[in-house]
């Protein structure tokens, strides 16, 4: 082929080169190339980019394998050409990354001990400084916890949480007041307080009505819920029409909403309960009265806090407490987080809520968008979910509240009305043949509530008290595959990596007796 490529140009000067004809003279003096040395020839090529991807070797390399059938291919150590500093400090990192990862494939303290020793690097040295880098945190001082803290503290239930998570986390948030750059686009906090606001506004404005939901009629509610989605969009005053992005977005949340709404009304027409309170707040100045700890050292710590929602029923002339908490996210009722204390928010508004009435029980509410097969033509609202509901039950089954129900049969028979058969449409009871109800639905005796109400007090009080006596360890969990860094802003602050497994708390899996 080269030599076809020379005769082609001798005979034709001036020939313009067309693609062709450069691929046969780049093979020319390849060909040239290979027949210059006398003793040796020696073909290299990369086998990882610059970003450090697989790279294929060019085409030349292929065909020498292919014409030498028995040419091997060395893969060169990387000890054996670390040729500049440059090259060095790529490899130590590289090294430092696969040993923290557990890979045995490189050892490179040798290596950088050896050159640290004999010449003076400060690249380097900062390299080994933090390759042994120790992240013990000290307590603080009882004089600086009050400082920081007060002497009588008000505090929420997530900073409690927050702090049982990793005591490190929440003195870089909470003690030393360190944020993050306030971003002013559209996050998933404001998602969360935009349909928490709709949400509110449609139960308050049922309720100024003096109506029960089993009398709310389909031209209502489609009034009602156009009415208070404008309202919470008004009120939040962010320019979604500025671009087409956020026009979609817009129309997304509005659709989001619509679905919920139409679930909640659905879900509150079959129930005895009757929604009663949105957006309660316990504290000093709230509609509820706070709730006081007392600590180990005689301080108080009051706790403060928002309850999204709360229904009553009457049952033998007294009054039954449901408790519901709206969720955005995927938050699911866990014993083994209410253990540890990473999830007391449930518990502390059903404590609050005892001096009300008797609180039977608690659930999450997950504000959705599920994606279901159905015909393309169906519109799935209010009127259809009164009429069908049983056609679309793997829909409303992704709206099914979580949490725990009293599992005494007059409460549950308030709590959604219906035959004592098979599996209940809005809380996650089931009913055996016999008419007894299924191990794996959502009960717990009342013993077993009130003994994990306690547990929560106690839990309370126990983080509480170490927070005032200044530990602020880097001590986050691991549960399964979850960790408490997975999403803290501050992970790169205390350097904690998840392959160092003994930097962790390992949080194993709990039930209620182990609460009891």
């Amino acid at each position: 082929e080269a030599r076809t490529w020379q005769v082609a140009t001798a005979c034709q000067p001036g020939w313009a080169c067309d693609r062709i004809e450069k691929i046969y003279q780049e093979r020319f003096y390849l060909y040239l190339m290979t027949n210059k040395p006398s003793d040796k020839l020696i073909f290299s090529y990369s086998r990882l980019n610059s970003s450090g991807s697989s790279m294929s070797p060019c085409y030349f390399v292929k065909e020498i394998k292919r014409v030498l059938k028995n040419v091997k291919i060395a893969v060169i150590d990387k000890e054996n050409y670390l040729c500049s500093k440059n090259t060095l400090y790529r490899y130590i990192v590289d090294s430092l990354a696969a040993y923290e990862k557990g890979s045995e494939e490189y050892r490179p303290l040798n290596i950088m001990l050896k050159y640290i020793k004999e010449n003076e690097d400060e690249l380097l040295k900062r390299l080994h400084d933090a390759y042994s880098y120790n992240n013990y945190v000290a307590p603080l001082s009882s004089e600086l916890v009050e400082k920081l803290f007060g002497k009588e503290l008000t505090l929420s239930v997530s900073r409690l949480e927050k702090y049982a998570r990793c005591p490190f986390s929440y003195f870089i948030s909470y003690g030393l007041n360190i944020r993050e750059p306030y971003d002013y686009s559209f996050e998933s906090n404001d998602y969360g307080n935009l349909i928490h606001r709709i949400l509110e506004l449609y139960g308050r404005r049922i309720m100024d009505w003096g109506i029960k939901y089993s009398d709310l009629t389909f031209e209502e509610h489609i009034k009602l819920s156009s009415e208070v989605i404008d309202q919470a969009f008004k009120e939040i005053d962010y320019a979604f029409d500025d671009t087409k992005r956020l026009s979609f977005l817009e129309d997304a949340i509005r659709d989001i909403a619509n679905d919920n709404l139409d679930v909640i009304a659905w879900q509150n027409k079959r129930s005895a309960f009757e929604p009663c309170g949105f957006e309660l707040s316990f504290s000093d100045f709230g509609d509820l009265k706070s709730p006081v700890i007392r600590l180990d050292d005689g301080r108080n710590v009051k706790l403060s806090g928002i309850i999204d929602r709360i229904d009553e029923c009457s049952l033998d002339d007294k009054k039954m407490i449901r408790v519901i908490d709206y969720k955005t996210g995927k938050t699911r009722f866990d014993l083994t987080q209410i253990y540890y204390g990473i999830q007391l928010q449930l518990l502390t508004y059903m404590n609050v809520l005892q001096a009300e009435g008797d609180v039977k029980a608690g659930y999450y509410y997950h504000v959705d968008k599920p994606l279901i097969d159905y015909k393309a033509d169906d519109e799935i609202n209010y009127d259809i979910l009164l009429k069908r509901h049983d056609y679309y039950k793997s829909y409303l089954n992704e709206f099914k509240l979580n949490g725990f129900t009293d599992s005494s049969s007059d409460v549950i028979e308030k709590l959604e009305l219906h035959e004592k058969s098979g599996a209940l449409d809005t809380i996650n009871v089931n009913y055996n043949k016999d008419g007894t109800f299924s191990k794996n639905s959502d009960l717990l005796a009342s013993d077993e509530i009130k003994d994990l109400l306690r547990y929560q007090s106690l839990k309370l009080k126990g983080i509480a008290n170490d927070m005032l006596k200044g530990d602020i360890s880097i001590s986050p969990y691991i549960m399964s595959n979850q960790t408490s860094c997975d999403y803290c802003v501050f992970k790169d602050i205390c350097a904690v990596r998840k392959s160092n497994i003994g930097a962790f708390r390992r949080f194993s899996r709990k039930k209620i007796e182990d609460i009891r």
